[in-house]
């Protein structure tokens, strides 16, 4: 008879038998004015038929393991322009990801819009 998995000896912090399921908490739906924890980020943005009228609700997601995430600063965004996040490489390997934590409309007294995004990096570990 062969032996099971179990009884194979480990072979190191990969192996399989380590792994601990990590699971991000998202609400159900928009409903927050903002996603102020560390541990949090944008998961959506609730349609709005009129932008300069209703205030923005979002969607938080949250993941313990966003707590080591490092701010990069707040980006104030205008008509046409965006934000970019995503995967960070350094010589063709990822080294963070950048992602939206959280999101705030102003409107101006002319009636124009800005958006402050905040956003903040995720170190890839080795």
């Amino acid at each position: 008879m062969r032996a099971g998995i179990e009884s194979m000896p480990p072979f190191g912090a990969e192996d399989s038998r380590f792994y601990r399921p990590q699971t991000a908490m998202c609400e159900p739906a928009a409903n927050s004015a903002a996603c102020p924890a560390i541990n949090q980020w944008v998961g959506g943005i609730a349609p709005l038929l009129n932008v300069s009228t209703f205030q923005t609700t979002l969607q938080c997601c949250a993941f313990d393991g966003l707590l080591q995430s490092e701010d990069r600063g707040i980006a104030a965004l205008h008509r046409g322009q965006m934000a970019v996040g995503g995967e960070v490489f350094v010589a063709g390997r990822q080294v963070a990801f950048d992602y939206i934590a959280n999101l705030a409309k102003t409107v101006t007294v002319d009636g124009t819009l800005q958006y402050d995004v905040a956003i903040r990096r995720m170190s890839c570990p080795d």
